[in-house]
């Protein structure tokens, strides 16, 4: 656009050397109102040209700063939108957090609920084993008393045997 100005400047420059390097005219009688009109109608013809480029300059700078105006508010919607999404992101990580915090506590629950259960099946399993270790030494002792019986029982006896073998052998010494 600038080179189009300074195009259409140069051409308006080059059209005024143009009229004064033209072979002067004979000299004619001038009429001063066609001479003021056509002065006020170059100045008009300027003015216009000054109007336009100043227009089409204004028209630039308004382009210009709607640009940067709309940029500036693409930046400031990115920034809220990140701000939004960070925000959005803050709030699955904490309801993550939340559902990690829960399953961590279901799982402690869990596990402390198997840690009762196996002591309680493990002390049933110990009274269990407890109460038949009881009775295998209450058999035992049953045992050893019967064979201990027994065997006073077996030596009374023998004994008695021996007695009687003794006084069988004393009664046929004597006989």
């Amino acid at each position: 656009e600038r080179e189009r100005l300074l195009e259409c400047a140069n051409e308006q420059q080059q059209q005024q050397q143009q009229v004064s390097t033209r072979t002067p005219r004979p000299r004619k009688v001038i009429n001063l109102d066609y001479l003021m009109n056509s002065r006020l109608q170059l100045n008009d013809k300027r003015s216009a040209q000054r109007q336009r480029v100043k227009s089409y300059m204004d028209q630039r700078k308004q382009e210009e700063h709607n640009r940067q105006e709309a940029a500036y508010k693409e930046v400031k919607l990115r920034h809220v939108l990140s701000a939004v999404q960070r925000m959005e992101i803050d709030k699955i990580n904490e309801t993550l957090l939340v559902d990690r915090q829960r399953k961590h506590e279901a799982d402690r629950q869990i596990r402390e609920e198997i840690r009762q259960k196996w002591q309680q099946t493990s002390t049933q399993y110990q009274e269990s084993i407890d109460d038949k270790l009881k009775v295998l030494e209450a058999t035992l002792s049953n045992i050893q008393a019967n064979r201990s019986h027994w065997l006073r029982e077996k030596i009374r006896k023998r004994k008695a045997r021996e007695a009687a073998a003794q006084q069988a052998r004393t009664t046929f010494e004597q006989i």
